[in-house]
């Protein structure tokens, strides 16, 4: 048992052909069935986040401190039925929107200031 974890071989070093799936050698980037290389570059920035994505959490929380707010001054229950079905949602969809125009405005401010500092 023992002999058989100490005799395994070292995995090999390489990576992976997101179309085919067979596994090349370090410094290949072409396999028996592609014409040209693989778009996939291992040297490329990973792709940002969609703002949308990123504005949901922000969008969350300013929605539920706001339903707080609301919670404490509802007098009756169908006025909370109403802010419940109407307001919360209107809410959330206000927040969402405002959020994501500054993750877009900070990504914009940020690259101008890389470019300006190149």
């Amino acid at each position: 048992m023992i002999s058989l974890i100490l005799d395994t071989p070292a995995k090999a070093t390489g990576w992976q052909c997101v179309h085919t799936v067979s596994f090349l050698p370090d410094k290949s980037h072409v396999n028996d069935t592609m014409t040209t290389s693989d778009p996939v570059s291992q040297d490329q920035t990973p792709a940002l986040a969609s703002i949308w994505k990123q504005s949901t959490t922000a969008a969350v929380a300013l929605t539920l401190l706001a339903s707080c707010v609301m919670a404490i001054n509802v007098h009756n229950p169908i006025e909370a039925l109403g802010h419940l079905l109407f307001t919360v949602p209107v809410t959330f969809l206000i927040w969402w929107a405002i959020c994501a125009f500054l993750v877009w405005v900070w990504r914009k401010t940020v690259d101008l200031f890389a470019a300006w500092l190149k």
